[in-house]
């Protein structure tokens, strides 16, 4: 084996493994991003239900305090 040969091939190898951490850098990512999507819709839709049920409880407390 050629040092020009042995070269190349630690030079392709370590091409590759940048490329898959790369790869799964975009694929942690991802997935962190769809769990804080999906954090913020479930913590919006929260609000909303809350707020649906707490209509009508401060409309009874104000009926008993007037």
């Amino acid at each position: 084996m050629t040092p020009g040969l042995r070269v190349e091939m630690v030079h392709t190898a370590l091409t590759v493994l940048l490329g898959l951490g790369g790869a799964f850098a975009l694929v942690v990512n991802t997935q962190r991003q769809r769990l804080e999507e999906q954090t913020h819709v479930h913590a919006e839709r929260t609000h909303v239900i809350n707020q649906a049920r707490q209509g009508p409880l401060h409309a009874r407390q104000a009926a008993r305090k007037a």
